[in-house]
C-alpha cells in the first residue's frame, strides 16, 4: 500500500516519472555506489522502454534458505548490458533447493528492489488487486483536499495487509530484471553484520561491551551489559534491555521461527 500511495503522488507531480524502491535494510559499500547508480539508470530504461516492472537481482553467494529466489528467462541486451525477463518467482527454499538454485546459475536473490513508471505500476495493481487499486486512484482525486490525511488513514485502515512481492510481482504480465553489479548484504540478517562489523583475527565480529576468550566465528551485539563467550565457536549473541539472544550461527535465517513462537505466546513484550 505504501508503494501505491507513493506511485498515486509521483504520478501527480511529472506523468512521465520513473520510482525505485529501495528497502532501508540492505547494506551496499560506498565504493560501489557508482555501479548501483548505473543499475538503476539500466533499470529505468527497461523500465520506461519495456513499459515493465523490473528489479534487480542478486547473483547467490551461497545456498541461502532464508531469501525468495528469481528465476531468469530470455536474456535482453541494453547496450552494453544485459537483463532478463523474469521466468518465475520462487518462495525461500528449504536446503537442498537452495543448493540446486545455486548450482544452475540461473537463479538470483530477489532483492526487493524495484524500478517501474508509477502508471504502469498502478496499472498492475487494478488488474491484480482491483479493491486496493480502486481506493488509491479515489484517493488519487482528493491529494491537495484538506481532508486528505483523514482520507489517507481511512484508506489505510481498510486494507488488507500484502507485500508488494505476493500482491504484484509474483502475478505480473511482465517482469524484468538488471543483474546486480555491486556488493550487497541485507542487514535484517544477523549473520551478515559479520561483513560491516571489524572482526579479529579469529573471526569474532562485536559490537558493544564483549569480551571471547578461546573462542572463534562468533557474533556478538551487546547494548548495554558487558557479553563474555569462553570456549565457543560459531554462535550469535544479542544483548538488549529486554531479553539476551543466543543461537548457533547457521540458524540465523530460524530467528523468525522464534519471533512467531514468541507471539503465540503472548511475549510481544520481548521483541
Amino acid at each position: 500500500a505504501a508503494i501505491a500511495l507513493a506511485a498515486v503522488h509521483l504520478r501527480a507531480k511529472d506523468p512521465e516519472s520513473v520510482m525505485a524502491v529501495l528497502p532501508a535494510d540492505h547494506f551496499i559499500p560506498q565504493a560501489d555506489w557508482p555501479k548501483l547508480h548505473a543499475d538503476l539508470s539500466l533499470a529505468a530504461a527497461v523500465a520506461r522502454r519495456e513499459k515493465a516492472l523490473v528489479t534487480l537481482g542478486i547473483r547467490p553467494a551461497e545456498a541461502a534458505t532464508g531469501f525468495g529466489y528469481l528465476e531468469r528467462g530470455e536474456a535482453f541486451r541494453e547496450g552494453d548490458s544485459e537483463y532478463f525477463a523474469v521466468q518465475a518467482f520462487h518462495e525461500k527454499p528449504d536446503a537442498a533447493t537452495a543448493r540446486r538454485y545455486l548450482e544452475s546459475g540461473n537463479y538470483f536473490w530477489n532483492s526487493g528492489m524495484f524500478v517501474w513508471e508509477p502508471q504502469v505500476f498502478l496499472e498492475e495493481l487494478a488488474r491484480l488487486r482491483p479493491e486496493t487499486a480502486r481506493a488509491f486512484e479515489a484517493l488519487a482525486l482528493r491529494l491537495s483536499d484538506a481532508a486528505y490525511p483523514r482520507l489517507l488513514a481511512e484508506v489505510f485502515a481498510g486494507l488488507e495487509s500484502v507485500s508488494v512481492d505476493y500482491g504484484v510481482m509474483e502475478h505480473a504480465a511482465k517482469v524484468r530484471m538488471v543483474p546486480a553489479s555491486f556488493a550487497w548484504d541485507d542487514v535484517g540478517a544477523l549473520s551478515s553484520l559479520e561483513n560491516i562489523l571489524p572482526g579479529d583475527a579469529r573471526g569474532n565480529h562485536t559490537q558493544g561491551p564483549s569480551f571471547i576468550l578461546d573462542g572463534s566465528g562468533n557474533l556478538v551485539l551487546a547494548e548495554r551489559r558487558a557479553v563474555a563467550l569462553l570456549g565457543m565457536d560459531g554462535v550469535i549473541v544479542v544483548e538488549t534491555p529486554n531479553a539476551v539472544l543466543v543461537l548457533p550461527k547457521d540458524r540465523a535465517q530460524d530467528v523468525k521461527k522464534l519471533v512467531e513462537h514468541l507471539k503465540s505466546i503472548g511475549r510481544e513484550d520481548l521483541l
